[in-house]
C-alpha cells in the first residue's frame, strides 16, 4: 500500500516529533523536508466539532493552557501556543515565545500535500463516530479515496468507518483485530483470521512479546497487508526492519531514516 516500488516508506510521525512541535503544519512541512513519503497525524474533535490535529485528550503537555481539549472551541483554542512545550533536541525551547495554532484538518488540506496522510483517530464512543463522519466528508470533497489511511485505536470507530465509507478507504487494524491477528500469526493459524483491514500498525516490542519478527511479517504479507512499526528512531533498529522487510517505518527522525534508504542498507 502507497510503496508501488516495494521500497521501505519513511512515514512522519505527527509530522517529525523530534525536531518540530508535533502535529502543527511546521511539522508537516519539515517532514517532507526531511524526506517523509507519508504524513502520519492524530485527530481530535473540539467543544463545537472543529476537527484538529492533536495528539493528547488535554492541551497541557504542548501548549501554555490547560484541560481537556474537548472543552475549548476552536476560537478558545486559538489563544494558546501549541509549540509551547517542544524541547529541541539540543535541549532548548525554541517556540516559547511564539504564537503557533493548533492546525483545523480542513486547512492541513488545504496545503495540498502530495503526499499520502494518516489520520490517527483519538476519540471515542459517539465522538469517534462524529470525527469519522466528518473525516469521510472530507475525503470526499478532497478526493483523497487513494491517499488516506484511517487508523484507530479504538476498533468501534474503525468498524463504524468501515460501515459508512463501504470500506472504499483503506483503514488498518483496531486494538482487537490486532491482538487476535498477532496471536493467529504466533500460532501459524493466521489462515483463519478475517482480515477487514489494508494495514497494521505496530509497535516493535508489547511488554515482554517481539511483535518485529518475520512470523508476523510474513502473515501479514500473506493477508496482503501492509506492515508499519512505530516510533522507530534508532538507527539499529531502522536497519533491522528494513532488512526484515516491513512497508513502512513510523519515526519521529524521518532524516535519519531516509539517510539509511538512501543507503540501500542491505
Amino acid at each position: 500500500m502507497f510503496n508501488k516500488d516495494k521500497t521501505t516508506l519513511n512515514i512522519g510521525h505527527r509530522g517529525a516529533q523530534a525536531l518540530f512541535p508535533e502535529n502543527t503544519i511546521i511539522s508537516f512541512d519539515g517532514s517532507l523536508e526531511l524526506g517523509a513519503d507519508i504524513l502520519e497525524m492524530d485527530i481530535r474533535m473540539t467543544k463545537d466539532q472543529v476537527l484538529v490535529c492533536h495528539h493528547d485528550e488535554s492541551i497541557d503537555r504542548m501548549s501554555n493552557g490547560t484541560g481537556p481539549i474537548a472543552d475549548f472551541t476552536y476560537r478558545e483554542l486559538l489563544a494558546y501556543n501549541f509549540a509551547y512545550g517542544f524541547q529541541s533536541p539540543s535541549g532548548h525551547y525554541p517556540y516559547g515565545n511564539r504564537n503557533v495554532n493548533i492546525p483545523q484538518l480542513k486547512d492541513v488540506l488545504r496545503n495540498d500535500y502530495v503526499s499520502p496522510l494518516i489520520f490517527d483517530l483519538k476519540d471515542s464512543g459517539k465522538r469517534g463516530y462524529a470525527v469519522a463522519d466528518q473525516i469521510f466528508d472530507l475525503i470526499k470533497k478532497h478526493h483523497l479515496w487513494d491517499r488516506v489511511l484511517i487508523a484507530s485505536f479504538h476498533d468501534s470507530v474503525i468498524n463504524y468507518f468501515r460501515k459508512i465509507s463501504q470500506n472504499s478507504v483503506k483503514t488498518a487494524m483496531g486494538n482487537y483485530e490486532v491482538a487476535v491477528f498477532v496471536v493467529l500469526a504466533f500460532l501459524r493459524l493466521d489462515s483463519l483470521f478475517k482480515n477487514k483491514a489494508t494495514a497494521i500498525l505496530l509497535p516493535r516490542q508489547f511488554y515482554f512479546l517481539r511483535l518485529d519478527c518475520s512470523a508476523i511479517i510474513k502473515a501479514a504479507h500473506r493477508h496482503k497487508l501492509a506492515i508499519y512499526y512505530w516510533t522507530i528512531n534508532d538507527k539499529q533498529e531502522m536497519r533491522r526492519l528494513i532488512n526484515l522487510g516491513v512497508d513502512g517505518i513510523i519515526t519521529d527522525r524521518p532524516d535519519r531514516l531516509k539517510e539509511l534508504l538512501k543507503r540501500q542498507v542491505k
